[in-house]
């Protein structure tokens, strides 16, 4: 007791001491975990405006791009798959549907296979820009944006189902194993894609919803950007002319898309490319840098889309 008189503090003091000390140290874990919390929160906003910016088409290389990708993908759509295969080619599909790619109308079995993947690839390559557009998730839009959601999964199954069926029955593609394997990899990446999309919608997770429909967008257009790689390489002599190598051989496969290495890198390139540039658009910091490098990207893309569309127009004149 005279310790305690002497020294100026009580016994109650003595229990105080460490209980106040506890105190701070407590405050001050709860503090570092608010900020902890705060920059973790600050981050997905930036994130988030960054994937807003993407899926909202609001900017003007989105609209370049946009405007572009509709007009000639639905040209080409029209003419070279509607029409060439399931308007003209209906009268002689054995001989009429495989001018370009061997068998694709040898047997009913496939014939069937290709026509389901003809009309599935049509829809999502061109739907696909609707549901990613801002306008489609308006409120009175938002109907049409669920309808269409739903319209667009039906048709990547039947996509990748039609597809997975042609293989099953070709064995080997046109571009060999190189071919046979990047091809199905896709059909499994556009399948699996808008079936996830489609899942977490369901469960009213807003913000995986979003990135799964960009990564299934991604691979609903990557069959017309597969057409864009074609058409650079011949333009820019990147490969060997077509007409001396189209000759299919006893394996049914064609030098001109299994032998040329631009054409093996185009197999791959053609989806997995777009998939890493989605990949960081969810996941690359909003910076200025960042958007330069994405309005960059667009600029190339859109300068590519155009030398497709003078290609392919130049194309169709000389055939009339």
């Amino acid at each position: 007791g005279m310790l305690s008189l002497d020294s100026g503090n009580t016994t109650s003091d003595l229990v105080a001491e460490p209980a106040a000390i506890g105190n701070d140290l407590a405050a001050t874990e709860q503090q570092q975990q608010q900020q902890q919390q705060e920059q973790q929160q600050h981050h997905k906003q930036q994130q988030d405006k960054l994937l807003d910016a993407s899926l909202s088409l609001r900017s003007t290389s989105w609209r370049i791009i946009g405007f572009l990708y509709t007009l000639v993908a639905t040209v080409w759509v029209v003419v070279a798959v509607i029409v060439q295969y399931l308007v003209v080619g209906v009268g002689d599909v054995e001989k009429k549907w495989s001018f370009m790619l061997p068998d694709l109308g040898a047997t009913p079995g496939r014939a069937v296979c290709m026509g389901l993947h003809f009309l599935g690839g049509s829809v999502i390559t061109l739907l696909g820009v609707w549901q990613v557009c801002a306008c489609s998730r308006r409120q009175c839009c938002l109907h049409l944006h669920r309808i269409g959601g739903r319209v667009y999964v039906v048709c990547s199954v039947a996509t990748g189902v039609g597809g997975f069926g042609f293989i099953l029955q070709q064995r080997v593609l046109a571009g060999g194993w190189t071919m046979t394997v990047s091809f199905s990899l896709y059909g499994g990446c556009v399948v699996g894609f808008a079936f996830m999309a489609y899942w977490k919608a369901r469960q009213k997770d807003v913000d995986s919803h979003r990135r799964w429909a960009l990564r299934s967008f991604s691979m609903a257009i990557a069959s017309f950007v597969y057409r864009v790689w074609l058409t650079i390489g011949v333009q820019w002599y990147l490969v060997s002319d077509p007409r001396n190598s189209y000759v299919p051989e006893e394996d049914r496969s064609v030098p001109f898309y299994r032998d040329e290495l631009y054409n093996q890198i185009s197999q791959w390139g053609f989806f997995v490319l777009n998939w890493l540039v989605v990949e960081w658009l969810i996941r690359a910091p909003s910076t200025r840098l960042q958007r330069l490098l994405l309005d960059s990207v667009f600029c190339v893309a859109s300068a590519f889309v155009c030398l497709f569309a003078y290609s392919f127009a130049e194309y169709m004149l000389r055939q009339l």
